[in-house]
C-alpha cells in the first residue's frame, strides 16, 4: 500500500475479509441486525464470528471514511450501533489513519 493509494470503504472491508479468512471464521458484509419488514433498518457494516474455541466471539466493525460522517455517527451513537453492540462481544470503528482525533 502507498502513500497515494485512497482508503475507500472497500478497501478497508477487503482488509477485514482478509484478516477473517479461513475456517476458523464466519465473516459477514452489511449484516442486516432485524428480520421483516421494518421502517429503517439497521446493518452491521463488517462482522466476524469465531468459529472455534480460540477465536470465540462476535466483532462487529462499524466502517467510517470521513470525518463528517464518524462525527454525525458519534452523535447518534446510542441508536445507531445500538444493535451492533447488543450483537457483539467486541465492537471497533475501522477508518484510515488519522481520521478520529482521540480527544
Amino acid at each position: 500500500m502507498t502513500n497515494e493509494d485512497p482508503i475507500t470503504s472497500e478497501r478497508i472491508v477487503g482488509l477485514l475479509e482478509n484478516r477473517h479468512s479461513g475456517e476458523e471464521w464466519a465473516f459477514l458484509k452489511e449484516l442486516r441486525t432485524c428480520t421483516g419488514h421494518v421502517y429503517k433498518p439497521t446493518y452491521i457494516d463488517c462482522y466476524a464470528v469465531g468459529l472455534w474455541q480460540k477465536n470465540r466471539g462476535f466483532t462487529a466493525y462499524e466502517i467510517k471514511v470521513s470525518r463528517s460522517d464518524f462525527l454525525k455517527d458519534i452523535q447518534e451513537f446510542n441508536e445507531k450501533q445500538a444493535d451492533a453492540i447488543a450483537n457483539s462481544t467486541q465492537f471497533f470503528y475501522v477508518c484510515p489513519q488519522n481520521l478520529i482525533d482521540p480527544s
